[in-house]
């Protein structure tokens, strides 16, 4: 069992918060900000200004790919499992306890609940996958955290989906014995579609080669983004941690978000990352560059700042022209559906006739 001490050897911050969820009810504790098993644990300390017992709330480690920096693969032969990586915010649902009561609650990776801001509100977009889906909070207990992906058109990253908001439940942490718990065995929550099952028969580099091709022959990318898959979510057995798992992202993904060095579409992914595990008014130069220096340095960065500027100020623009489209849909009160003429019209002189076909992919979601 990890301790506390182990676990704040780690890089971290303090927290003391009010639980938008449980609004009579202040936690404080240590938030962990390194990369790796623990990157976003929780440990409360105090709630309500009174000291409690240590409880310590794993969250989503991020995942990797399954080679290093050099792309030597890590493994040739293995028994797996790849379920469709979906491109949204990860949301974290955990209870804590106090004064004999157990509370539920939710949060980001990198935050100790979900937030509001004039950007992304991020209760209102879960609240409304609560409607949804009102069993959640009954698989969330003491002894398992529950792992969600939360994406849609309201919820914009590169992948651009045809549903307005949807979730997914990729997995569960057992808060006992720190383990993963895959592939997920709640029937009555919605579960990631299974795409492959690779064997240890085949050659693993070569079947996840395949993959890539498969995954990115049904991909189309746009000036606004990807329309398909971000790939697939490979999850491995472990002794040690329950299962491991890796991303596998097509060519068009890679492309995306993997090219070498500090480029315009990493610092983009970092931006989107940083309006969900911050407040819509504190995102500037200076946290994002602490999301970008997990992976580049910090000469990278310096260097590179008049790009990282100009994308702050581009994914600000392109999350007010979504929000917006959206807005104004409501506002008009038409449906698509009903007469695409007078709406595409209305939109067009709204936000340009040059936006047409993006208007368009996010009406289209909304029906």
């Amino acid at each position: 069992m990890i301790t506390k001490e182990e676990i704040l050897q780690l890089k971290h911050t303090t927290f003391e918060e009010a639980d938008p969820w449980n609004p009579s009810n202040t936690l404080k504790g240590y938030l962990i900000k390194e990369q790796g098993r623990f990157y976003g644990t929780l440990i409360l300390t105090h709630i309500n200004g009174m000291q409690c017992k240590e409880q310590i709330v794993l969250s989503a480690p991020k995942m990797y790919y399954p080679y290093d920096k050099l792309g030597r693969f890590l493994f040739d032969k293995v028994d797996a499992i790849a379920y469709e990586k979906y491109d949204g915010t990860c949301i974290i649902g955990y209870a804590y306890e106090h004064r004999g009561k157990i509370f539920k609650t939710y949060k980001t990776r990198l935050t100790p609940f979900t937030h509001t801001g004039d950007m992304y509100d991020f209760i209102g977009l879960w609240k409304e996958m609560l409607k949804e889906y009102p069993q959640i909070p009954s698989h969330i207990t003491m002894d398992r955290t529950i792992i969600f992906e939360l994406f849609g058109i309201k919820n914009k990253h590169l992948i651009l989906y045809d549903v307005p908001l949807d979730a997914v439940h990729l997995f569960a942490i057992d808060r006992k014995t720190n383990k993963i718990l895959m592939p997920p065995d709640i029937s009555d929550l919605p579960l990631p579609i299974i795409r492959y099952r690779i064997k240890s028969s085949n050659d693993f580099v070569s079947y996840y080669k395949k993959m890539q091709g498969e995954i990115e022959s049904l991909n189309t990318t746009t000036e606004e983004g990807i329309i398909g898959s971000e790939g697939t979510m490979i999850y491995i057995e472990d002794e040690e941690l329950g299962y491991k798992h890796y991303k596998c992202k097509p060519a068009s993904v890679l492309l995306e978000h993997c090219k070498p060095g500090l480029n315009k579409k990493s610092i983009s992914a970092t931006v989107y990352n940083a309006y969900e595990n911050f407040n819509d008014a504190d995102i500037n130069y200076e946290i994002v560059k602490e999301l970008l220096l997990e992976e580049f340095s910090d000469r990278e960065i310096e260097w590179k700042r008049p790009m990282v500027l100009k994308c702050i100020d581009t994914v600000k623009l392109d999350i007010q022209l979504s929000n917006g489209i959206i807005k104004e849909y409501d506002k008009l009160g038409i449906k698509l559906s009903d007469d695409k003429v007078t709406v595409m019209r209305y939109m067009a002189d709204k936000f340009g006739r040059q936006k047409s076909k993006y208007i368009f992919t996010i009406l289209k979601a909304l029906l």
